[in-house]
């Protein structure tokens, strides 16, 4: 007789080596079957569920080593206690069965679940599904304040250089941006949380991230409210990366994912990086990564440890809203009205995180502590002091005060600075979002152009040029250099019409009474 050959179910990380391998080109089917050792029908069935393997896979919704994509009886219940674990696991919050079974019931009423029995046997079982292993924390979170700071720059910090070279430690952090608001309106925002309602609408949630040498700025990551924005109609390229949800918040499903594809892009280079983060509800535990080494920083330290929130984000804002002031104010030496979607605020958002020099960012990583010397950088190498930036801030500054506008420059560019950019974690927020992910909001907005421009000149010519350009290319795959040099186009004319403006105040000082 024949003997069967044994039959080993393959994790859910050995699954995905495979698709990674498969989509390199670089094997056949056969080679492919031979190098993994796995008879040719199970990798046909491995290809034709890679997308759900993915997603479950990126989406940490199951561990690495689990083998079978299955949920429990209760798959709600269980999404929502996985998402509350892995954040718990971030903030280092001792996890223990009674704990577990505690919260189980919270949600339980949360969701209303019928005939559900928090039981013995249920925890060993969802504690198998999930691969969850109890371990013990050592010593009790530190105060989350300047004494916390000091003990991580002078314990953990050190062997972090030691471990790592500068190119090889990175930092990323949330930002939230009202991307529609213009000065006249800044002052009711002004400390907003924005947790729902209009305000959602017209804000981005940004993820900004770069090494500790400025030589590498990740793309950056903008969530919006709109899965499929009509803006985005027919768009084949974006400058960054865009997400949704109905909060336009940063969630773990939206980190996970985001961190998975990082982790490709490093393993495909042979590098292993380190990645500083804040231990928010959005981020959590993150598994099956290769080439990245998470870490999260003390609890609530954020203001004085991430370099990002160092004058690198001040700086992405500060860019952004002097680059929305410019054309507002074209618009109305047009007498025009000024509006923008969400495609016009990425592309300025964009070229805003384009024009940041590496120096200027591996300065706001040595104010922060990190270097070598432990010493920090003097403010004015902060890249908020750009010169040529302070120079158009100031010209734009003179353009508002010229039509009456107020405008505090500082406080527009910091007035969404404490805005909610992540859920909480309590029982409620996890339930929202565990159930958002299966529900999220077209956009009901109208379109809007960018700039509206009927002046007939030679500028005007250029610049109908850059956006007719601009509108070909970005429906073309593998059109970002295309992109960035008309940005850099668009920039030249701004600065030329700008001028435009500053000569015109000149004519009318000297003009005859």
């Amino acid at each position: 007789a024949t003997q069967k050959r044994a039959h080993h179910a393959l994790t859910l990380e050995k699954k995905m080596d495979i698709i990674v391998d498969f989509e390199s080109g670089s094997y056949s089917k056969t080679a492919l079957a031979t190098k993994h050792g796995v008879p040719k029908s199970s990798l046909t069935r491995i290809l034709h569920d890679k997308d759900k393997l993915r997603d479950a896979f990126e989406t940490s919704r199951f561990g690495p080593q689990r083998k079978r994509l299955r949920h429990g009886d209760h798959e709600e219940l269980e999404k929502c206690l996985v998402l509350w674990l892995r954040r718990a696991r971030s903030q280092s919050i001792p996890i223990n069965g009674p704990l577990i079974r505690a919260k189980a019931e919270e949600f339980v009423l949360q969701l209303g679940v019928k005939d559900f029995l928090c039981s013995e046997g249920w925890l060993t079982r969802f504690k198998e599904r999930n691969g969850l292993v109890f371990r013990t924390i050592a010593g009790e979170a530190a105060a989350a304040d300047a004494a916390a700071c000091r003990d991580w720059r002078a314990g953990r910090l050190p062997e972090i250089m030691r471990q790592f070279k500068d190119d090889d430690i990175y930092n990323v952090d949330e930002t939230a941006l009202f991307f529609k608001l213009l000065p006249s309106k800044s002052i009711s925002f002004k400390g907003e949380l924005c947790t729902g309602g209009k305000l959602s609408k017209d804000r981005l949630t940004v993820l900004v991230g770069a090494n500790m040498s400025g030589s590498d700025k990740l793309k950056l990551l903008v969530i919006g409210k709109s899965k499929n924005p009509r803006c985005f109609k027919g768009i084949a390229t974006l400058p960054v990366t865009y997400e949704s949800n109905s909060k336009a918040w940063m969630t773990q499903a939206i980190f996970s994912k985001w961190l998975h594809n990082e982790d490709a892009r490093f393993s495909r280079q042979n590098k292993k990086v380190l990645f500083l983060v804040d231990n928010c509800p959005g981020h959590g535990t993150v598994t099956g990564l290769k080439s990245i080494q998470l870490e999260f920083l003390p609890a609530n330290t954020t203001a004085l440890l991430q370099p990002m929130d160092q004058g690198v984000i001040q700086a992405l804002k500060s860019r952004f809203r002097k680059g929305l002031l410019q054309r507002m104010l074209l618009c109305m030496s047009q007498d025009k009205e000024y509006k923008v979607d969400i495609l016009g605020a990425i592309h300025l958002i964009a070229d805003a995180w384009r024009q940041l020099t590496p120096t200027s960012i591996a300065n706001c990583f040595r104010h922060a502590g990190f270097s070598s010397s432990n010493l920090t950088c003097d403010l004015d190498d902060l890249p908020e002091c750009d010169s040529e930036d302070a120079l158009e801030k100031q010209e734009v500054i003179e353009q508002c005060a010229l039509r009456d506008i107020t405008l505090d420059f500082d406080e527009y560019v910091q007035v969404d600075s404490s805005v909610a950019t992540c859920p909480d974690n309590t029982v409620q927020s996890i339930v929202d979002e565990v159930c958002d992910e299966e529900e999220e909001e077209e956009e009901l907005e109208e379109d809007s152009e960018e700039v509206a421009t009927t002046e007939v000149t030679t500028l005007h010519g250029a610049e109908s040029a850059v956006l007719y350009l601009r509108n070909f290319f970005q429906k073309e795959p593998g059109s970002e250099v295309f992109l960035q040099s008309l940005s850099d186009m668009e920039k030249k004319i701004l600065k030329m019409k700008m001028q435009g403006l500053k000569q015109k105040k000149i004519d009318s000082f000297f003009s005859p009474q």
